[in-house]
């Protein structure tokens, strides 16, 4: 069972290719979720509108989250 840990304040990009800006949502958090399980709760929870994408039979999510630490392990 998942416990609640704490709340995220995440930032999503929202706009079109004439601009944009970024939209915080308040998240909860819970052990072992990663960004785009935060991603897809904002979308069913907060902004229907919200269009997500992804594709995880690249299996490139490891190497995703090895960059948006600063460097590729």
């Amino acid at each position: 069972m998942s416990t609640e840990i704490s709340d995220l304040d995440l930032r999503i990009w929202r706009g079109d290719s004439s601009g944009g800006d970024y939209v915080a949502y308040r998240v909860p958090v819970r052990e072992g979720m990663v960004v785009l399980d935060a991603v897809l709760w904002v979308q069913a929870n907060l902004a229907s509108d919200l269009a997500v994408r992804w594709n995880c039979k690249a299996a490139s999510a490891g190497r995703a989250r090895r960059r948006s630490r600063g460097s590729l392990a």
